[in-house]
């Protein structure tokens, strides 16, 4: 499989949006406030591997550049949102 195949950028997608949003509704099992901590910790990783990183120990055709360290970060973010919406919600 070519790393320009759009499948690949699809599921990387997915696994950012899906990985961020299972660790925060983990945490949140294990304190009331605790996926806070985790939510801004995920986030804090994002930010750093998508835009230092990426940048600099991956090629720019597997990593898209800053373009694809924003698409990527906004995955990253997008489930941490949906996760604490959920637990939001839950409460």
């Amino acid at each position: 499989m070519s790393l320009r195949n759009p499948t690949y950028n699809e599921l990387a997608q997915a696994a950012h949006f899906f990985g961020a949003a299972f660790v925060v509704l983990a945490s949140g099992r294990f304190g009331p406030h605790l996926h806070w901590y985790f939510s801004a910790a995920l986030i804090i990783y994002a930010l750093l591997k998508e835009f230092w990183y990426d940048l600099h120990y991956e090629r720019p055709e597997v990593s898209g550049g800053i373009k694809g360290g924003i698409v990527d970060f906004s995955f990253y973010a997008l489930g941490v949102l949906v996760a604490n919406l959920l637990l939001w919600v839950k409460c």
